[in-house]
């Protein structure tokens, strides 16, 4: 996240008075570099004849200048400004402001949205009409696998799903890998295909890492066209 000098999504969000902090001022701003993929806006909030520059990301995390837990203080403050009229319609247009402003500089806004893998990160025996991103050896066996995004298009997660299965065979084994890069099962497929016996060959290769990197940023997008341009452009 930075934080121009100069921005003109600057926008004013609320002038209010509060029985615990008195007058309270809040100015928001998005981040303006084209190659940052976040959300999150920054407020410069004065209360009390003090001023501080604080972080609030589109799920209501407060952080301080330097992207860490802002103090409660502060937290308390913005908390009480967000009730004042405006303010939380000024942030979410702040929000859908940042959003499509990423989506534009990617080339991602118009149309319908759809998953783009440069070809470099498909695996060895990739096969697109076969939805096949590679495959993996286990005990002699090559399984194939793709990777999905989370369905619900009310969903915010930003879990991607890992779908094993022997071509051939219609059992299918699903993980679902978590943003930090935890795995969890969600449907069990044949015996062999354990998440132990999955996740240890898969990870162990920089090009898989790469794979689900990319689809990482394909999930964040996803999640931002469907906020700007509706599930049905999904």
């Amino acid at each position: 996240m930075t934080t121009p000098t100069v921005n003109e999504s600057l926008r004013h969000l609320v002038d209010c008075q509060t029985l615990e902090y008195g007058a309270v001022s809040v100015d928001g701003t998005t981040c303006t570099d084209d190659g940052c993929l976040c959300d999150t806006v920054s407020l410069k909030v004065t209360a009390g004849g003090e001023q501080a520059a604080l972080t609030l990301t589109s799920d209501g995390t407060l952080l301080d200048d330097e992207l860490r837990p802002a103090q409660d203080r502060w937290g308390g403050v913005v908390r009480a400004a967000s009730q004042a009229p405006g303010f939380l319609q000024g942030f979410d247009a702040l929000v859908t402001q940042r959003r499509i402003q990423v989506l534009e500089a990617m080339g991602r806004l118009e149309g319908s949205f759809e998953v783009q893998l440069p070809e470099v990160l498909l695996g060895e025996d990739a096969d697109l009409e076969r939805d096949m991103l590679g495959r993996v050896e286990l005990d002699g066996q090559r399984y194939a696998y793709r990777i999905e995004l989370c369905a619900d298009p009310k969903c915010e997660c930003e879990n991607l799903f890992l779908v094993v299965w022997l071509p051939g065979d219609s059992l299918r084994a699903v993980f679902a890998i978590t943003a930090d890069g935890r795995w969890m099962v969600e449907q069990a497929g044949r015996p062999e295909l354990t998440m132990d016996a999955v996740e240890g060959p898969l990870v162990a290769t920089e090009a898989f890492q790469s794979l689900l990197g990319q689809m990482r940023v394909e999930r964040i997008l996803q999640k931002y066209h469907r906020s700007v341009r509706g599930p049905s452009f999904v």
